[in-house]
């Protein structure tokens, strides 16, 4: 059974990641403009917005969890890592791997109480669909960054 608060947690997880990928749009077109083709801008605007209040959050329900329910917290890391440990094993971009792995240990710092949460790469990790499915509960393209509506 996968707890509801870990789900929630995940689903969280990834929004901060569509987010951040967001902001990232954001920055590389006013570095390096858009040609007029910048349809998103005002979404992308929203999206990175909601940044501050999605980590305040993620670090809240983390913390409450630490106390209310361990298992599912241990679920949620137990789950992040195993992502991110398909990663490591099947990734052929050495950056990718490097990334995923300073994830892991960032994870296991969780877990041991000596860090809020990880903030995700939206570059260079990203989550196998299936097994993101199969851990959580939800399609992975279910999230779109907008869950604090």
């Amino acid at each position: 059974m996968i707890p509801e608060s870990s789900a929630r947690l995940a689903r969280l997880l990834i929004s901060r990641k569509r987010q951040a990928d967001a902001a990232l749009s954001l920055d590389g077109y006013s570095r390096w403009g858009n040609n007029g083709r910048y349809d998103k801008k005002e979404q992308h605007e929203a999206m990175a917005a909601r940044i501050p209040e999605t980590d305040r959050r993620i670090k809240a329900e983390i913390a409450e969890l630490r106390t209310a329910d361990p298992d599912a917290l241990a679920h949620l890391i137990d789950g992040q890592i195993e992502l991110l440990d398909a990663i490591i094993a099947t990734s052929e971009d050495s950056t990718s791997v490097f990334v995923a792995k300073k994830e892991r240990q960032g994870w296991e710092k969780v877990r041991a109480g000596r860090a809020d949460f990880v903030n995700g790469n939206c570059l260079y990790v990203r989550e196998d669909a299936a097994l993101f499915e199969e851990i959580f509960g939800f399609p992975l393209d279910s999230v779109t960054g907008t869950e604090l509506d």
